[in-house]
């Protein structure tokens, strides 16, 4: 199982060079960035950590199809991935936050137009990176010969699909090297919309849903953990993160995507993920420190 980060923090803040070799020193395999409007970019940290890691995976979970034009997707990542061969991933998404499209006038479209917009970026996003001539032309791009020339990528660039409804999950489970799970349904007007899918079972209701149209074929996959804490208290931990949140405290002492507790108990979690075949397990920035300590006490 490899172990990742999702950064949130500001990277002008002077320690991001030294964060990131840390993280990989300690034990963090992978480094990715979201694509949230008020966030970083994601394109620019992730070519700095390229220059500073050696081995550290690199990619985006997940970019936001709908603000992106293929040739543009493509021409950013081809580039990243000349910076770091084999080490960069390319992670898509139907986008679930509809502030977000508010704020720079885009429609929220239903979840089915969405993921078929989000189909056909990635389609022509992976031809492009392939190196491909690429025309194409639909309600939301055309492509007329487009290539990337100087930006194709020289090694292959794993596709990840990351969500939890059914469309997105299909997609990752027929066309991706990696699918990612949330645990939350989007489109709810709720800024982190319902927790749907947090539970142990949820969980593998979805896995098990992904493996099913699947049908066979190797697909890698990502748990996306939104909390990770070693304390004595996890109650307490819990109910002051919550803060009178529409998900009860009891529903997360036992939950694959809020791991709060002692060390060992937290490995026993990571151990049971692993068991049930998640590959990577992703936690945000502020979780970053408590996992590193659960690193260090599964190697000891």
């Amino acid at each position: 199982m490899r172990f990742s980060v999702s950064l949130r923090r500001r990277v002008g803040d002077g320690d991001f060079v030294e964060r990131v070799r840390s993280w990989e020193a300690g034990g963090i395999g992978g480094l990715w960035i979201a694509d949230h409007l008020g966030f970083v970019d994601p394109f620019v940290p992730l070519a700095a950590a390229a220059a500073v890691t050696t081995s550290m995976q690199l990619g985006t979970l997940v970019i936001n199809h709908d603000f992106w034009h293929p040739a543009l997707l493509a021409r950013a990542m081809g580039t990243l991935a000349q910076l770091a061969p084999g080490r960069c991933t390319l992670g898509v998404g139907a986008g679930h936050a509809e502030v977000e499209y508010q704020a720079l006038g885009l429609a929220y479209e239903r979840p089915v137009v969405r993921v078929e917009r989000m189909t056909a970026l990635v389609d022509a996003t992976c031809r492009l990176l392939a190196g491909d001539s690429v025309t194409s032309a639909n309600a939301w791009f055309q492509l007329e010969q487009c290539a990337l020339g100087d930006a194709t990528p020289t090694v292959p660039v794993p596709l990840l699909i990351g969500g939890n409804g059914d469309r997105v999950l299909r997609l990752g489970a027929t066309r991706a090297d990696v699918v990612g799970f949330t645990g939350f349904t989007s489109g709810t007007g709720q800024r982190h919309t319902e927790l749907s899918h947090f539970s142990w079972r949820g969980l593998s209701e979805r896995m098990a849903f992904m493996r099913d149209h699947a049908a066979g074929r190797a697909v890698a996959t990502n748990l996306l953990v939104q909390r990770v804490v070693v304390t004595d208290d996890p109650v307490g931990s819990l109910t002051e993160w919550l803060q009178g949140g529409s998900i009860a405290v009891d529903d997360l002492l036992d939950c694959p995507f809020a791991l709060v507790g002692s060390r060992s108990y937290i490995s026993d979690q990571l151990a049971r993920l692993a068991s049930i075949g998640i590959d990577d397990v992703t936690v945000f920035e502020d979780s970053a420190p408590a996992l590193l300590e659960v690193i260090e006490h599964l190697g000891g």
